[in-house]
């Protein structure tokens, strides 16, 4: 009987924590660089940002369907599929980090549309594109991603907290080359 109940307890221990880390959201997010024969991005106008396409990742899909519909909701096929970092966001604000998987992928054909919740996509030269996006660390991300290297790091977002705005980041781990 003892073993029965200490069998039952710990089950019921794993659903708790199983439901849990579910109710908590989906931690992880991927960004998607898309890069033409011109060796433009890809941006998306979204919120009045401009920013790298981004989705968080749900469903039943497998990573490489996730991403080659990311492309196709902006009305590009891509290839040449390659994950090239893998960042951990500490918001100040939020309770659980967020882990980004950035990618990096070819276009290969389509015509650009806007997706329903965007306002605008455009290609640009990454030049611009360090101009147009506001958020520091993803430029920085973007500066640091390489053609053969896979990285990691770890930042803290920063925040007014009074009206909860974006101050900036912080670095906790800089990207290191795990390949």
């Amino acid at each position: 009987m003892k073993t029965l109940y200490t069998l039952l307890l710990g089950s019921l221990s794993f659903v708790s924590f199983v439901s849990f880390a579910q109710n908590s959201g989906n931690p992880h997010f991927f960004k998607l660089i898309i890069q033409n024969e011109q060796k433009e991005i890809l941006l998306i106008k979204y919120e009045g940002a401009w920013e790298v396409p981004g989705s968080r990742y749900k469903g039943s899909k497998t990573i490489t369907e996730f991403v080659e519909d990311m492309g196709q909701k902006h009305g590009v096929v891509i290839d040449d599929i390659q994950l090239k970092a893998l960042v951990t966001f500490h918001h100040e604000i939020r309770n659980y980090p967020t882990m980004m998987f950035y990618f990096k992928a070819e276009y290969r054909s389509g015509e650009l549309i806007i997706p329903s919740w965007g306002e605008d996509v455009a290609w640009y030269s990454l030049e611009e594109a360090y101009e147009f996006i506001p958020f520091p660390e993803m430029n920085y991300i973007l500066k640091n991603i390489s053609e053969t290297d896979l990285l990691q790091g770890a930042f803290k977002i920063t925040y007014d907290i009074e009206n909860e705005e974006r101050k900036g980041f912080e670095i906790i781990q800089d990207l290191i080359k795990i390949n």
